[in-house]
């Protein structure tokens, strides 16, 4: 279990780089990826939290009871309703990586080979327009590597300033104002109205 908490950031880091890796660069890869992510990232994070899972169980902590409900009542509905697993997996991932937000610290390290990870495929999105995705999900990877460009900007800046030397803030904003900017007009230009909105929404 010691083993789970002191390796979980660095699991956590492997998941998502897997994730982005196989879902923007090409459509068939990406294909065949979503066929099973719901249930990778259900077994993934089951794994990490067991440690606290089992800790916070017996302290009578609230939020195992509600992820476990969530499972219970998301696979009653799929009975039921006789829906894909996704009905199952997609809401009970949702309630897992809430808990495992609460519990789940990454390090300095982590935080920027995450953003860099989130960040780096939007050089063949620019480079190469993905015809192949449809407008929505290209609209979601250009918002998606904007939110991940600013982090990673802000993930530089503070490890400038740890070093001792100056940074202009206004270089700083100005790369964020760049990143916000590009992705906003290029998910214009993709009719991608969803992106557009969380965008606006994460502006504000």
């Amino acid at each position: 279990m010691e083993i789970i908490r002191k390796k979980g950031g660095a699991v956590f880091c492997a998941l998502f780089i897997y994730l982005i890796a196989t879902s923007f660069i090409n459509q068939d890869v990406y294909a065949f990826t979503v066929k099973f992510a719901s249930v990778l990232i259900f077994a993934v994070l089951c794994v990490l939290m067991l440690p606290y899972l089992a800790e916070d169980l017996k302290n009578r902590a609230v939020e195992p009871v509600l992820v476990g409900l969530t499972v219970i009542l998301s696979t009653v509905f799929v009975i039921i309703t006789r829906s894909g697993y996704g009905a199952l997996f997609i809401p009970s991932d949702l309630a897992l990586i809430c808990y495992a937000s609460g519990h789940i610290r990454l390090t300095g390290k982590e935080k920027t080979v995450t953003a860099f990870a989130g960040a780096i495929p939007v050089g063949i999105w620019y480079s190469h327009v993905r015809w192949s995705y449809n407008f929505n999900m290209a609209g979601f990877a250009f918002m998606l590597m904007a939110f991940f460009g600013m982090l990673l900007t802000e993930r530089v800046a503070e490890h400038v300033r740890i070093k001792g030397k100056r940074t202009g803030d206004r270089q700083r904003q100005a790369m964020e104002a760049m990143f916000f900017i590009t992705a906003f007009i290029l998910s214009m230009l993709y009719h991608s109205r969803t992106a557009m909105f969380g965008m606006l929404m994460f502006a504000l």
